[in-house]
């Protein structure tokens, strides 16, 4: 995880004894840094708009904000971008408006989490792009280069439709804290300075600094992956939308329950192996599909923990405020899950084997129903087992569970999948089953990675 921005004060607070008022009022910039609102920041922000790279800084600074937790800057930053560049969230935020809030980016790692922990570089690609936004992710690593990184500032400070996001390390600039987020609101050409609009506007002001040694504060490493840190190139998305209806439950994210966080490894572990094993050529798909069926009843049925692994959007939101148009979007992708070849096979298994089980206790919420639009048959539509694990069997990264995927169960089941993926018309199932796999990638990642 990204380290919190603030560790450096919260260690000092904490180590110093018998000073429980000490309290901090912002920071004095470092010489390497020049405030955005002294006389030589206006001038340079005068001279940059002149020489016309600051087109991106307007509707970021329409959006700019101060992050609302001391490791929200991930978030923050990815707010700012998001309502910079007018990605409806198609959830409510508060009475009917639909607009994004740090908040309601928990699809890839659990609110509650990132406020301890903050955020690493791909779980913010992971929620950028879950949330309507393509992505250019660049590592500053050996292959990197200075020279790309100023072409990349040249390129992308003259319009604004496409953002950048960088990922870097506060100790190269000799500020204090480390790994921070920020988006880049400009750049001046002649004297090589970047705009930072720093979210964490409590502790530093905007400021201009040398593309030269924001470039090397991306080398630093994040001690959560191991890796260096880097810069991310995003724009609207032109056929993508947000996740309609599925998503991981925070149980089964990367919770702060130690003993949770064991016990669905141990799910994951369990599902890998499985999917790992030797297949020979000639079964059946429908065979391997039924086998899968009772791997995860058995699962489910003599799970200790009993963790969630799918919730929906409406058991976590407030429902009144959805709309037909939404509700509608809905609707569409039930009936194209309910379609997919897949979930037939689900159900016949279902239909042959099984009559009374307690599945959903681990593999999705049970009996959820809503509404249809109110221009149609007022009825309800009920979730049910066939449907969580036709998403798990949709959704599995494959090819990042099993370190060779050939001859074996995952093997066919990605090949198939794949095959009947892209022959069907299904635009919202694609689409959700696209961003619950970047997701379920960066959480399996995430287990792995924490669980040596």
């Amino acid at each position: 995880m990204e380290p919190i921005s603030e560790s450096v004060e919260k260690k000092s607070i904490s180590d110093i004894k018998d000073t429980p008022k000490l309290q901090f009022y912002r920071r004095k910039l470092p010489d390497s840094c020049i405030p955005f609102s002294s006389p030589e920041g206006k001038k340079i922000f005068q001279e940059a708009l002149l020489f016309g790279h600051m087109e991106c800084y307007f509707k970021l600074a329409a959006q700019f904000r101060t992050q609302d937790e001391p490791a929200f800057c991930g978030l923050s930053t990815l707010v700012m971008v998001l309502n910079a560049l007018e990605i409806d969230p198609e959830q409510v935020w508060k009475g009917p408006w639909r607009w994004y809030h740090e908040n309601m980016l928990d699809c890839c790692v659990p609110v509650k989490v990132i406020e301890q922990d903050g955020i690493n570089l791909g779980q913010f690609v992971c929620l950028a792009e879950c949330n309507g936004l393509e992505t250019k992710m660049i590592i500053v690593d050996e292959n990197a280069t200075l020279e790309n990184f100023r072409e990349v500032l040249l390129k992308y400070t003259k319009q604004d439709e496409y953002l950048i996001t960088l990922s870097y390390s506060r100790k190269v600039l000799s500020q204090t804290g480390d790994g921070h987020f920020s988006p880049v609101g400009g750049y001046h050409v002649e004297r090589d300075l970047v705009l930072i609009l720093d979210t964490a506007r409590f502790k530093y002001p905007p400021h201009w600094v040398s593309a030269s040694l924001i470039f090397e504060a991306m080398q630093g490493k994040d001690k959560s992956t191991g890796k260096p840190r880097g810069y991310v190139i995003m724009n609207k998305k032109p056929s993508s939308r947000p996740l309609l209806l599925f998503r991981f439950s925070d149980q089964f994210g990367l919770t702060l329950d130690k003993s949770c966080i064991k016990s669905n490894m141990s799910m994951l572990s369990g599902w890998k192996a499985w999917v790992s094993e030797p297949c020979d050529s000639c079964v059946s798909i429908e065979g391997i599909i039924a086998n899968a069926v009772i791997f995860l009843l058995k699962e489910a049925t003599t799970s200790t923990q009993q963790e969630l692994i799918f919730t929906t959007q409406l058991d976590i939101k407030c429902c009144q405020g959805i709309s037909d148009q939404h509700l509608c979007s809905i609707k569409i992708l039930i009936d194209e899950l309910q379609d997919h070849e897949v979930y037939k096979l689900v159900d016949a298994t279902f239909s042959a084997k099984f009559t009374n089980t307690n599945c959903e206790a681990l593999l999705g919420t049970p009996a959820v129903s809503f509404k249809e639009p109110s221009g149609s048959m007022k009825c309800v539509r009920m979730l049910k087992s066939q449907h969580f694990i036709t998403l798990l069997l949709l959704c599995s990264p494959y090819q990042v569970m099993v370190d060779t995927l050939q001859g074996t169960t995952g093997a066919m089941l990605n090949t198939f999948l794949l095959q009947i993926m892209g022959s069907e018309d299904t635009k919202y199932l694609k689409n959700e089953i696209g961003l619950l796999k970047k997701q379920f990638t960066v959480l399996f990642c995430s287990y792995k990675s924490c669980c040596k």
